[in-house]
């Protein structure tokens, strides 16, 4: 997953405002690295929907999205 939310602070980073299509990836997944972002500080500004049976993962919702000192730094660490 290390490489995947690299991709996403690295997009965000850049001005995008990624979603799972960007990547070929399961919706899942890039709720899964979109939680551990978000939880890990890594950017600001980024909204997480959640809704209908059993509560899944919707949608992202970015709102001047920003990567954090810590998502540089993981950006860092792990390219």
């Amino acid at each position: 997953m290390n490489d995947l939310v690299v991709r996403i602070l690295m997009d965000i980073n850049s001005g995008k405002k990624p979603t799972e299509a960007d990547y070929g990836i399961e919706l899942e997944e890039f709720e899964n690295a979109l939680q551990f972002i978000k939880s890990n500080e890594l950017a600001t500004g980024l909204t997480l929907l959640f809704g209908g049976p059993g509560n899944k993962f919707i949608t992202s919702i970015y709102m001047n999205p920003i990567v954090t000192q810590s998502g540089q730094d993981y950006i860092s660490e792990n390219t």
